[in-house]
This record gives C-alpha cells, sequence and structure tokens, in this order.
C-alpha cells in the first residue's frame, strides 16, 4: 500500500510542491516516489541528510535537451542531457539543481563508503564494486559535448549550482568504468558552455516530514 500526501493532508498549507506530489511507500524496502505533475512522469526518490533527491536522472523534455543518440529510447533509461542555458530550471515546481552545499551530503557519503556507494550496479562497465548503498542510483549515462555523444556506460556527469556565483557551472563527473574511483566536482571556464549533462532534482524535506 502507498499513500500520496496529497491525499493525506490536503489543508496542509505549508506543503511545498516538491512534498505535495510524493508518494511515501508503506511497504518495507519499496522505493518512494515523485509524480511530475507537468508529464507524470514518474520518479523514485531517496531521503540522504534533509534533502529528497531524485534516484533517476530527469526526463523532461526541454527546448535544447537531448536523449542520447537522439535515441528517444535512451531518454527513458538514462534521463535527458541539458545545457548550461536550461538546466537550473528544468526541475519541477518546489525542486531545484542541487547547489555546493547539497554536494557536502553526498562527499560525507563518499567519505564514508566511496563512490560507488552512488552508482547503481547495472549497466557501468566492467565494475562489480557498485553498490549503491546511498539510493542514489547513479548511472553512467555520458554527456555530450559539441554534436558528439560521449562514454555512455562509462561516466556519470550531473549538474549543480552556485547561487553565490552567476554563471556558475559546477558539475559532478565520475568515471566508474573497471570499479575505479574517480570522481571530480569541479567547474570548466570554457568547455562546460558547450556540454549537456544529466540533472538529478533536489528539495529541502523540513515543511513535511514522517521519517
Amino acid at each position: 500500500m502507498s499513500l500520496s500526501l496529497k491525499h493525506l493532508l490536503p489543508t496542509t498549507l505549508i506543503l511545498t510542491t516538491c512534498v505535495a506530489f510524493l508518494t511515501l511507500n508503506q511497504n518495507p524496502g519499496a522505493q518512494d516516489t515523485f509524480t511530475d505533475p507537468r508529464d507524470h512522469q514518474e520518479y523514485p526518490i531517496v531521503k540522504l541528510g534533509n534533502m529528497y533527491w531524485f534516484a533517476k536522472n530527469l526526463n523532461y523534455q526541454s527546448t535544447n535537451s537531448d536523449c542520447y543518440e537522439d535515441e528517444q529510447i535512451n531518454c527513458g533509461e538514462w534521463g535527458r542531457l541539458y545545457p548550461i542555458t536550461e538546466f537550473r530550471n528544468v526541475c519541477p515546481e518546489g525542486w531545484r539543481v542541487p547547489n555546493k552545499t547539497d554536494w557536502k551530503i553526498l562527499e560525507e557519503i563518499i567519505d564514508k563508503d566511496g563512490i560507488q556507494a552512488l552508482y547503481l550496479g547495472q549497466n557501468w562497465k566492467s565494475n562489480e564494486e557498485a553498490s549503491n548503498s546511498s539510493g542514489l542510483s547513479l548511472v553512467p549515462s555520458g554527456f555530450k559535448h559539441k554534436k558528439k555523444f560521449l562514454h555512455q556506460y562509462l561516466n556519470s556527469t550531473i549538474w549543480f549550482d552556485d547561487s553565490t556565483a552567476e554563471g556558475s557551472n559546477w558539475h559532478l563527473h565520475t568515471d566508474g568504468k573497471n570499479n575505479a574511483e574517480d570522481y571530480y566536482f569541479h567547474t570548466h571556464e570554457k568547455e562546460v558552455y558547450v556540454r549537456k549533462f544529466a540533472v538529478r532534482c533536489v528539495c529541502e524535506s523540513e515543511a513535511f516530514d514522517t521519517r
């Protein structure tokens, strides 16, 4: 049985849109979900620290987003790739792109359990150590550089934002092949403007918390 907060608490005015469309599953081991009201796509979610995170790459169609290799089927499994001009505005209302403060949550997980704790086990090339103990379920969705799609099955790159810096282009870039522990949380001066990365959305959980 799953219970939707929008049905349980229809008169609670402090609910953000993020929480209003969450479905917190009461069955042990079952995945909590969020349904995007714009296109009714459902996303598994995971609570890390005081934040809800999408546990799947965003697949909302914006003007300049792409499916890997321009194949629609890839969007269903890997999500879309978004340019720097769009990534800040593609999350559903009440949700946003993670920022540098949110990165600290992932950094603590990596420091404790390694980068493999963020990886969904399937699809990574030659990686048997992906544990996904965090539940974040990063997938090797690759990225786009100019007109080329690169490093599917090898690389996960997701956007982060820095609200204190205009034109922020921070991102998490991981290399998971052959059980590698390599990752970079960094910014580029130029190349990022011709690249497209995946998006994960986050939402503060203070408005309502049943945990």
